[in-house]
């Protein structure tokens, strides 16, 4: 009987430095995620006393703006144009600073 031979390799690990690697990765970047955070004040209304009901309210107030924001670039024309209006009537009803 014949021996099988096994080929294997040794396998060695090239270090680079950081500086390299973070050139090359600069380079392969795409496009860059920019996040912006909006710190917003609220005007409460004044039967909400507790942190838990300020809390849902707020929650529901971001979710009205979002959505308000959303509709607004969907929409074209006129229906822009009003649906700004309520928008901002909204926020200076909602905002302390709108």
């Amino acid at each position: 009987m014949a021996k099988a031979k096994s080929n294997t390799k040794t396998v060695t690990k090239r270090k680079s430095s950081k500086a390299v690697l973070d050139k090359k990765n600069i380079k392969e970047t795409v496009k860059k995620v920019v996040k912006s955070t909006r710190e917003i004040k609220y005007a409460y209304p004044a039967d909400i006393i507790s942190p838990t009901q300020r809390k849902s309210w707020r929650q529901t107030t971001r979710s009205a703006i979002y959505k308000f924001e959303r509709d607004i670039a969907k929409a074209k024309g006129a229906d822009k144009a009003a649906l700004n209006k309520k928008f901002q009537a909204f926020r200076k009803k909602v905002l302390l600073v709108p």
